[in-house]
């Protein structure tokens, strides 16, 4: 089943000076321009506005998937979403998008933070494209609230279990920065098996971005360190699929 959505494309114009935004800026008005383009309401008001320009959605927005995506409103598009092999674990289905890097066509997949039921899933998707580093954006648990289901082993933990494929914790450090594992992730029913690094980001606050800028680029190079010469992609993910891959 499949359901296509058509959204009405808009063009707005907005000017300060009586000069069109998308033009020339003339210097004495610049530093105006800046603040009115970084205010934090605009920015809000102009993402809303982006979810009526024209976009199909077609799987994505199947009620078959909807139980798979941790908000109803957040799905990748059809044109570059991961696309599962199917095997007896579950659909072809992940909330998950290819990501074009600078040089390279598909050199990161931004996924959602897995829930418990799609936490098998992330796995697979792990698996069936070698990947390599796991960059994690969003804490585990906020008070109450979980934001991301915790699907890889830490601490006392040595081990976890999501279907055929076994994730292990074989390494583990932490600093103010950064939390950095080392994980053997096999599968029962190909014999391989991989290894993974994952890092957690502790500086990404919900709903915002990185305070100091350093701490994030501190960050992105340990990730590009990370990946060296593979040729797979790297996986990012915060709560939402959003706002690390801005």
């Amino acid at each position: 089943m499949y359901l296509w959505i058509s959204k009405q494309q808009i063009w707005r114009k907005d000017s300060i000076n009586n000069e069109d935004q998308t033009g020339d800026i003339s210097s004495k008005n610049f530093e105006l321009h800046y603040y009115h383009i970084s205010n934090r309401e605009k920015l809000q008001r102009e993402f809303k506005e982006l979810q009526v320009v024209a976009v199909d959605l077609s799987v994505t927005a199947s009620r078959l998937n909807e139980n798979r995506n941790r908000y109803s409103n957040i799905f990748p598009y059809d044109k570059n979403r991961v696309i599962l092999d199917i095997d007896s674990d579950g659909s072809d289905y992940i909330n998950a998008s290819f990501i074009n890097g600078y040089r390279k066509r598909k050199e990161y997949i931004a996924t959602q933070g897995p829930k418990l039921d799609t936490a098998i899933d992330f796995w697979r998707m792990v698996i069936q494209h070698n990947v390599k580093v796991i960059a994690m954006v969003t804490q585990i648990k906020e008070g109450d609230i979980i934001k991301c289901h915790r699907y890889f082993p830490m601490g006392q933990m040595k081990y976890m279990k999501f279907g055929k494929i076994t994730v292990m914790l074989t390494s583990e450090t932490s600093d103010d920065l950064l939390e950095r594992r080392e994980f053997c992730v096999k599968h029962s029913g190909d014999g391989f098996t991989r290894n993974v690094v994952h890092y957690y980001f502790k500086k990404w606050p919900d709903h915002d971005c990185p305070a100091d800028p350093e701490d994030l680029i501190s960050f992105v190079k340990k990730i590009k360190s990370e990946k060296k010469s593979s040729h797979s992609p790297i996986v990012v993910h915060c709560r939402y699929t959003l706002y690390s891959n801005l």
